[in-house]
């Protein structure tokens, strides 16, 4: 079953016409009977509406209903939630054709701040306290400049620390080694195990495998 197809069932469920139902997102019918017929889909603020009118936007969503018990309802939040931050932290990796940086910004705000909002809308389904408290906050930064950029600067000042961390721990590590990588060997290691979350190990294994690979074809040449 469809998105549109559930789409249609809560609002047969609630007894909405289509006009009246439409009329609670600030659409018109023919937009809704898109939605129902699946040729497009109803933003976040639709749904926020409809949720407030009673449907069961996780079970339009996902096909499983609010009270059927645990699920990944949870984690699928989550994740929206943490994407939420990297595209509030880093708006232009979003940029679209033709957009200038200030448009790119203005347009992930505004959505991030939908997505969020739903999160909101449906908190009592979730019951989880930190996560809805996380999505109020980055609300509150999105909406407020001041709060935004230096929402941004305490990132980047804990990344530095983070990649000063992991670079001492790579060259203490690698120190142990007869092949050892350079400076600009053990910086790109740190970047990667932080960016990529991959295992310290696993990255110097590689670069002595490659220093080893390179003594092997210059002994050969």
């Amino acid at each position: 079953m469809s998105v549109g197809t559930r789409l249609r069932e809560e609002r047969l469920r609630l007894k909405f016409t289509q006009p009246a139902f439409a009329g609670l997102a600030g659409a018109t019918k023919s937009a809704l009977v898109k939605w129902e017929k699946d040729d497009a889909s109803p933003n976040a603020l639709a749904l926020i509406a409809f949720a407030e009118a009673g449907a069961d936007v996780l079970y339009i969503l996902t096909g499983r209903r609010t009270n059927s018990g645990p699920d990944l309802s949870l984690t699928q939040v989550d994740d929206t939630v943490a994407k939420s931050r990297l595209a509030l932290l880093n708006p232009h990796r979003y940029a679209e054709p033709g957009e200038n940086p200030d448009q790119t910004e203005e347009r992930v705000i505004q959505h991030e701040i939908e997505l969020l909002s739903l999160v909101l809308a449906y908190k009592d389904a979730l019951g989880h306290p930190d996560l809805i408290e996380e999505a109020k906050s980055l609300i509150d930064i999105a909406g407020d400049r001041k709060k935004l950029i230096a929402f941004r600067a305490a990132d980047h000042a804990q990344l530095r620390t983070k990649r000063k961390e992991l670079k001492a721990h790579i060259t203490s590590y690698v120190e142990l080694l007869d092949a050892q990588p350079g400076d600009e060997a053990i910086n790109l290691m740190a970047a990667i195990a932080l960016d990529h979350n991959v295992p310290i190990n696993k990255l110097v294994e590689l670069a002595v495998e490659l220093l080893a690979d390179g003594a092997n074809q210059t002994q050969s040449s």
